[in-house]
């Protein structure tokens, strides 16, 4: 079913509300607004919160005259609260999230709507994308799975979506919740939130490249990433969200030593290990949670992942345990895998 655009009018209720924030982006703001003004459907409105700006961005959002754009300026709160402040103030059926340093293809807003209207039960949407560096273009791409099954599973690894090709129904964010702001869950905000999203809805990625993606220097929260970073923050936040979607899964407490191992292991934050890991055990709750998802989503290709997934399991485990004794018929049975995955001889 196509989504037939609208008249160039200020809505009094839009189909969609754009959501883009922005701190210090003048070099590169004024790409994004106008990819989103550009749109094949035009029954939206585009909220933009100015997240603490000290250089020219504002000046440059205010040199745009379309109706639909609504600026919003505030001290600097970060990325999570600037956008909870958008989804608050917006009026659409449908979210979308637009980063200030990428750029939406023309018919963008019109397929994922599409998608969306065929399959209201959907609880998010995301898409391919082209990835751009300073110069341009650098012909590499992400290309995440679109189905629901497969990144169900995904989920309990890492963030299989492009944040700024998401659109969901607002509906979603009314039940479960806004991006956290709590510094031990965040950043990644976005993983954070879509790890909720995932345990009420199917979610879904569009396979065609529909955005770009830049990798800059000086994008809304790199400052934060890279401090928390340096401290480990970062990956302790990415190891607890892992932890709490395979505790979900298994019917778990969050907190399980199972599933508080499985994350660190995931994301090699040996330090938020408690007490040595059972690979054998942990390998058996990542098979449990592949079995439930593909039965869940009717998936069998979730299966087709689970032996991939718990060889990067394994040599984890062998990376911060390389001197702990293992059961040694085990051991030689992943030998071969761990020397073709690595190309390093294992002991």
């Amino acid at each position: 079913m196509a989504i037939a655009t609208s008249s160039l009018i200020v809505p009094s209720s839009p189909v969609v509300s754009v959501v883009m924030a922005v701190k210090d982006g003048a070099d590169l703001v004024a790409d994004a607004v106008q990819s989103i003004l550009d749109q094949s459907f035009t029954d939206f409105e585009f909220i933009i919160i100015d997240d603490g700006s000290k250089d020219d961005t504002l000046a440059i959002l205010k040199g745009f005259s379309d109706p639909r754009i609504r600026i919003y300026s505030q001290e600097n709160q970060g990325l999570a609260r600037a956008l909870n402040r958008g989804f608050s103030l917006s009026q659409g059926q449908y979210l979308a999230r637009q980063d200030h340093d990428d750029v939406s293809y023309p018919t963008r807003l019109a397929k994922q709507l599409d998608f969306l209207h065929r399959n209201p039960s959907y609880g998010l949407l995301g898409t391919a994308a082209d990835i751009w560096n300073s110069q341009g273009p650098s012909g590499r791409v992400h290309q995440h799975p679109t189905t629901p099954g497969v990144l169900a599973f995904d989920l309990l690894f890492n963030n299989p979506f492009v944040h700024t090709s998401w659109m969901l129904p607002k509906a979603v964010i009314d039940q479960v919740g806004n991006y956290s702001i709590d510094r031990t869950r965040e950043p990644p905000e976005d993983y954070e939130l879509v790890s909720r999203i995932v345990r009420s809805y199917p979610v879904a990625n569009l396979s065609e490249r529909l955005v770009a993606y830049r990798e800059v220097a000086n994008s809304l929260s790199s400052g934060l990433r890279v401090q928390a970073e340096k401290n480990n923050a970062f990956v302790r936040c990415l190891a607890r969200i892992s932890a709490e979607n395979l505790a979900f899964v298994c019917q778990l407490e969050f907190n399980h030593p199972d599933a508080v191992n499985f994350g660190a292991l995931v994301h090699r934050d040996y330090s938020a290990l408690l007490g040595e890991p059972n690979i054998q055990v942990i390998s058996e709750r990542v098979r449990f949670a592949a079995k439930a998802i593909a039965k869940q989503y009717q998936e069998p290709e979730v299966l087709q992942a689970l032996s991939s997934k718990l060889d990067l399991l394994t040599a984890n485990y062998f990376m911060g345990f390389s001197g702990v004794s293992w059961h040694l018929k085990t051991h030689y049975r992943i030998k071969n895998k761990l020397r073709k995955l690595f190309s390093v001889n294992v002991l």
